[in-house]
């Protein structure tokens, strides 16, 4: 019984782990996403303000 018990505490606790790479994956590359496209505008915008020839 205490085996079983055991099992079934040990199960939850992966699938509660891999829940929350799960989520930490997707924040992280939501982040990281957004911190691309702020770059990229950032790197645009002022070649668009200050032609170089």
């Amino acid at each position: 019984m205490s085996i079983a018990l055991r099992n079934k505490h040990i199960f939850v606790l992966i699938v509660l782990a891999l829940l929350t790479l799960l989520a930490i994956t997707f924040i992280l590359l939501s982040a990281v996403a957004h911190i691309n496209v702020w770059h990229t505008v950032a790197s645009l915008v002022p070649s668009f303000m200050y032609p170089h020839g």
